[in-house]
């Protein structure tokens, strides 16, 4: 049964502004959860030196996914950022868990992420069945 359908799209130039004012290492604290903080360490990194458009796409995508994810859940669920991680399969596909107990709370059996991006804009959806 379908659950809910979010999207969100990330001009990629602005999210770049973004973390010119606020560090990469401090927006990661704040919206990644822990075990997805401690597989975008390099990547960071690399954000903090290049400030470039392609430089901010690992951020910007698991926070694109994870927006999708509040809206397909809104207005049943208000999710936290640390109750969505985001990972890769093997084929280097997105993944998206919730933690246990919102899943179960909200009857989130499956979901399906797909992202694209294309020149300055990066977009993600979410599915939950």
């Amino acid at each position: 049964m379908l659950l809910g359908i979010g999207t969100d799209i990330v001009h990629l130039p602005r999210f770049r502004t973004l973390l010119s004012r606020v560090s990469p290492t401090r927006l990661a604290r704040r919206v990644l959860a822990p075990t997805e903080q401690t597989d975008l360490v390099a990547a960071l990194h690399l954000i903090w030196a290049s400030r470039s458009v392609t430089g901010v796409q690992p951020l910007s995508k698991r926070f694109a996914i994870k927006e999708a994810a509040f809206k397909a859940l809104y207005p049943v669920y208000h999710l936290q950022w640390h109750q969505v991680v985001v990972s890769k399969t093997q084929a280097r596909k997105p993944t998206l868990q919730l933690t246990p107990e919102v899943a179960k709370l909200c009857g989130v059996r499956r979901s399906l992420v797909s992202v694209s991006h294309d020149g300055d804009y990066l977009v993600a959806v979410v599915v939950f069945e």
